[in-house]
Order: structure tokens, then C-alpha cells, then sequence
């Protein structure tokens, strides 16, 4: 083979590795712990409701209340028809839009520059951006945007630059942008991007032809408008994100969608701002290069218009929804210290901000995995807790009305989201506890009052807490909670109708004894919980004592009334119990004295000596 030829055999050979070692490096990053951090409550809500069937009746409710077009619905209900709804499966479509986009990226970088070194470096910079990790693991439509909109730049670009290109060849540009419209409502202010771009070329055949494809593109956005009418005017529909601040576009929303999700002083993110849109002004002009006048555009014009929308209208103002931008941010970087004099140091100036964007973006990327508090909290490990836990008589309160509970939750209990707009819901509480036996709050900054009412209302199961959940148990006690039961007799006082054996927080463990009143005490009496080790009769000294007034003393033996039956929680420490197999001993005594009752059966009496032995307990 010719040396020539085969120089350029092996040249174009190590760039087609390289970059598919790129997207090997891209996809092996994506996919890492894809699944291993719980859906968060947007994401839930994906899964659950926007995989409705298309035009039943919930999806046309759907398409009414949800402030995101119904193409999302569709995506999202096709994809899970097809790979399924476990996390990883949901996530995958974010993993491969991102991947489509970054191959785009390539492509475009390449008609921008001439060059496959630029190319590369600006894969290697796509591959390592946190905001682009961050959403390819999350299943919304923000990563789909990051893939489909350079798709949309590039098709836009290659027709500019031809403006002859007979109008069927438009068809592509149509169909995509369509489709971007389809899947977000923001996608509409690129159009305004292109728009002045066009006008910017004085081409008035090609503005005539993108005129047309526009008209179009609003022809079959009609549904997408109607849906968008719908939406504002008739069920006014009102965000909740942070009102828009001009300022925090150079604090807030430049560096998270170039470093990940960070917040930087104004005249940093000024100067970053002026830096990156100046140094792109002068390089086009200087260039004379209307690519870069696009590529200017394409920044600036996006936020602006959604500063001015947030500001108008709903407050929308967050950066994801600029994520879109990110490519054209990336670009600029690489255009302008690309032409930064004097020329022989430029390979030089390219490599250094190549490494620092690298060396900051790979600080971020670890602490995304290994550091920062993890997307959503562990709803998955709840879910499993309360479904060891709750009952069809059960009721769970939840301070936030987030749908990752409802994805992950499969028991019987019922889910209550205490309601945003009303602060003090005290009709629903009473409700609940009219209908439900057992109550389990997971505490928040909105539940402070719910759980001042069920302190008030209900008997709190101390130490029967999972992070964040408070339990309550209605102070009537249904005879179905009882697991073990019993009818021991003690003295003409009580009867231990059972017990019932619960894990408890961290290590403990949490006996749950049932005590039927028979007479009320002209003196306190208190329960005698003995932890036995060794066997024998009436039985060697205990290894732990428990003992406490029942209900950690809320109930007192003077004032119970003859009949009722009383939960009575015991919290069981295992840390200060050395593990094995005990006995336990349950009997009741005076409080003042010490003297235990006697067990009311002789023969058990005789044995027991008041503290009778209703089962085995392991402690590990």
C-alpha cells in the first residue's frame, strides 16, 4: 500500500478509536449506579402517570393539569411499553438520548471547525459535563432535549448553509423540531434564536423557506398550543419554582450547566459571562463567521426570554430548563480560546482549559456519586419498612404529596398527603382518626402540626422509628393487633391478653404487651419485664430489667377504666443485651413497695412465683 495512503488509513483508523473509546468511556459512565440511587418524586411521577395509555380518560385529565406536553406522555409510555418500569429501564432512555446527543455534538463540532481535534475535545468535554450526568441518569425529558436539540441546530445549520437545498429537504428540520416542541414548551425560544439568526443573513429566499417550514411546524404543533391555552387560561395552572432573579443566570444557572448544579459570587459568574459571549462576539466578528453568530444566539437568547416569561407569567426560572444550551456554551469555550493569539500557544491554551474544565468536572462527577446527599431519599428501604409494618387499617401521612411513596409502596395502608393549601386540616385529621387504627407520620417541615394533633389524639410507639417516621396507634386497640395472645391473670388487677414483637430503630426491638384493666388501684402499679438466660424455676436473676409503668407511665392503674384494653410499648435496647436466647418473664407490682401479684392460677403461681414466662426472645 502507498505510505501516503496508509498514513491516512491509519490516521482516520485511530480517530474512529478514539472516538468510540469516548462513547464506550460516555455510556460505561451513564449507566454507573444507574439504579442504585431511589426515583425521585418527579421521576415517580413520570413512571406512574405519563405511561398512561394515550387518549384514555386518565391521560386526557393528565393532558389538562401537567404543565409538560403530551409528546412526554407518549415518549414515556411508549419506552416503558417496550423495556419495562424498573428504574433502570426508565433511566436507560436519558442514558441513550444523551448518547444520541453527544454524537450530534461530534458532528456539529466538525461542521464548525473543519477539524476532528476540536471534534474530540469537545466530545471529551460533552462526556464530562455533571449537568449532562446528572440528567442522563434521571428519567424526565431534559436528557432527550440534550440529545434531539443539536440534532435540530445541525439540520437548521446544513440548510442555512445551503440556501438553494430544494424545500423537501427541510423535511427533517421539520419533523425534529416538531417534535422538541412535543416534548417541551421552552423549545420554542430556540426558534426565536434561529429566527434572528436568519434575519441576521439578509437571505430573503431562505428566510422565505423557513418561513414556511415555521408555518408548518406550527401547523402540527396545534395540539401542543391548545394543550399550552388550556394550561394557563382555563385550569391556571400555578408553579412553584423559585421566582425569576436576572442575577442568578450568571450565578446560578452559568456554572451549573457547565459544572453541575453549583452556585458561584455574581461578579464571578459576570466575569465567566463576559469572558466566554465576549471573547464569542470578537471571534465572530474578526472571523466574519456567521456559524459563531448562531452559536452566540444560541446562548444568550434562550435565557433571556425566560427570564422575561418567568417574569410575566409563572415563575419557570431554573437551569434544566436551559440544558440545551450547554452544547453551544461548550462550543464558545473551544472557539474562543482557539483563537486566542498569538497562534503558536494556542495547542497549549486549548490543552490547559481542556484540563481545568476536566479537573473541576471530575470533582463534581465524584461528588455526585461518593459525596453529595443523593437525589431523592431511600424509598425503596421506607417502602419495605412500612409494608412490614402497616395493615389495611392503617393510614401513612406524608408532609409532601410525592409520588416516588406511591411507586415504591405496594401494602395495604393507605397513603394521606396532607394537603399544601390547607395549614391547620384539622376536619381531615379527625376523620382519620375516626377510620383508621394506626397512623405512621413521615416528618417534615409541613407535618409539625399533624403530629402536635396525633400526640394529642393517639399513643406515639416510642422507638418504633425509621428515619424520619413517627408511628401512632389509635388508643383503642383492635383484638386482630394483638400477634401472641394470651390471657394470663394477675392478682384481681389485669390480664395480659399478648404481646406482639416489632423491630424497632437502629439495633432495639419493641414488645408491645396488652393489659385488659379490671379494677382500678388505690396505688400505682408498674409492669415487671425480666429478660431470663438460664432455665430453672421460679427462675434465676435476669440478665436485663424493663421495668416501667405502662405506656411509659402516660397510664396510670388509679385511673384505667375497669374493662379497657391497653397497649403497653416496651422499647428493648439489645445493645446493653448480650445476644442469645431469653426467656421473658412478664408480672406486675406496687409501685412504692416492690410486691408482685400473684399469678391467678395456683398451679402457675406456685411455679412462677408472679412472673410468668409468655415466650422466647432472640437477641443477635
Amino acid at each position: 500500500m502507498n505510505p501516503l495512503r496508509w498514513q491516512l488509513v491509519s490516521a482516520r483508523a485511530t480517530l474512529w478509536l478514539t472516538l468510540a473509546g469516548l462513547f464506550l468511556v460516555a455510556f460505561a459512565l451513564r449507566v454507573y449506579r444507574l439504579d442504585a440511587v431511589d426515583l425521585r418524586g418527579d421521576e415517580a411521577y413520570t413512571v406512574m402517570l405519563w405511561t398512561v395509555t394515550p387518549f384514555s380518560q386518565a391521560w386526557m385529565e393528565l393532558a389538562r393539569e401537567e404543565p409538560h406536553p403530551v409528546g412526554a406522555f407518549v415518549l414515556y409510555w411508549a419506552w416503558t411499553g417496550l423495556v419495562g418500569h424498573s428504574v433502570f429501564a426508565v433511566r436507560l432512555l436519558s442514558v441513550l438520548s444523551n448518547l444520541v446527543g453527544m454524537a450530534v455534538f461530534v458532528t456539529l463540532a466538525r461542521r464548525f471547525f473543519r477539524r476532528w481535534l476540536l471534534g474530540l475535545v469537545l466530545a471529551l468535554l460533552w462526556l464530562i459535563n455533571p449537568f449532562f450526568l446528572w440528567h442522563a441518569q434521571d428519567a424526565r425529558t431534559y436528557s432527550v432535549l440534550s440529545g434531539l436539540s443539536p440534532l435540530c441546530f445541525y439540520l437548521f445549520l446544513r440548510l442555512t448553509d445551503h440556501p438553494d437545498t430544494p424545500f423537501y429537504k427541510w423535511i427533517p428540520y421539520i419533523v425534529f423540531q416538531t417534535l422538541l416542541l412535543y416534548l417541551h414548551y421552552f423549545e420554542l425560544l430556540w426558534l426565536v434564536a434561529q429566527g434572528l439568526y436568519l434575519l441576521s443573513l439578509r437571505d430573503h429566499a431562505l428566510l422565505r423557506r423557513a418561513l414556511k417550514a415555521w408555518a408548518i411546524i406550527g401547523v402540527l404543533a396545534i395540539p401542543v398550543a391548545v394543550q399550552a391555552y388550556y394550561l394557563v387560561f382555563v385550569s391556571q395552572f400555578q408553579s412553584t419554582i423559585v421566582e425569576a432573579d436576572w442575577r442568578l443566570l450568571f450565578s446560578n444557572f452559568l456554572p451549573t450547566l457547565l459544572f453541575g448544579d453549583n452556585t458561584i459570587s455574581l461578579a464571578a459568574g459576570i466575569l465567566l459571562a463576559v469572558l466566554i459571549l465576549g471573547g464569542l462576539a470578537y471571534t465572530s466578528i474578526k472571523q466574519k463567521s456567521p456559524h459563531l453568530r448562531l452559536v452566540f444566539l444560541w446562548v444568550v437568547v434562550p435565557p433571556l426570554l425566560l427570564y422575561l416569561v418567568s417574569k410575566w407569567t409563572n415563575p419557570n426560572f431554573l437551569p434544566r430548563y436551559m440544558i440545551t444550551i450547554t452544547p453551544a456554551l461548550l462550543i464558545a469555550i473551544v472557539a474562543v480560546v482557539d483563537n486566542l493569539p498569538p497562534p503558536k500557544f494556542r495547542p497549549y491554551l486549548l490543552l490547559g482549559v481542556t484540563m481545568g474544565l476536566c479537573v473541576v468536572s471530575l470533582h463534581e462527577i465524584n461528588d455526585y456519586f461518593f459525596n453529595d446527599p443523593p437525589k431523592s431519599p431511600r424509598w425503596h428501604t421506607l417502602a419495605t419498612y412500612l409494608e412490614s409494618r402497616t395493615t389495611r387499617h392503617d393510614v401513612i401521612m406524608s408532609g409532601s404529596a410525592d409520588p416516588a411513596l406511591d411507586y415504591y409502596y405496594s401494602g395495604p395502608a393507605d397513603i394521606y398527603n396532607i394537603p399544601i393549601s390547607n395549614a391547620n386540616p384539622l376536619g381531615e385529621f379527625t376523620w382519620l382518626i375516626e377510620h383508621y387504627s394506626g397512623f405512621y407520620l413521615l416528618a417534615s417541615d409541613r407535618t409539625s402540626f399533624a403530629d402536635a394533633y396525633l400526640r394529642e389524639h393517639t399513643q406515639a410507639i416510642y422507638g418504633d422509628t425509621y428515619p424520619g417516621v413517627v408511628q401512632y396507634r389509635h388508643w383503642v386497640v383492635p383484638p386482630t393487633e394483638i400477634e401472641h395472645p394470651l390471657a394470663i391473670q394477675y392478682g384481681d388487677v389485669a390480664i395480659l391478653r399478648g404481646y406482639t414483637v416489632l423491630d424497632g430503630a437502629g439495633d432495639s426491638i419493641i414488645i408491645l404487651l396488652y393489659w385488659e384493666a379490671l379494677r382500678q388501684t388505690s396505688t400505682q402499679h408498674s409492669v415487671l419485664v425480666h429478660f431470663v438466660s438460664e432455665v430453672g424455676e421460679p427462675g434465676p436473676p435476669p440478665t436485663a430489667v424493663l421495668d416501667h409503668g405502662i405506656a411509659n407511665a402516660i397510664i396510670s392503674t388509679t385511673a384505667w377504666q375497669s374493662g379497657g384494653l391497653y397497649r403497653d410499648p416496651v422499647i428493648v435496647p439489645i445493645d446493653n443485651i448480650p445476644p442469645g436466647q431469653y426467656t421473658l418473664r412478664i408480672g406486675l407490682y406496687e409501685t412504692d413497695t416492690g410486691i408482685k401479684l400473684p399469678i391467678e392460677d395456683a398451679a402457675a403461681e406456685s411455679t412462677y412465683q408472679g412472673r410468668y414466662p409468655i415466650g422466647e426472645i432472640t437477641i443477635r
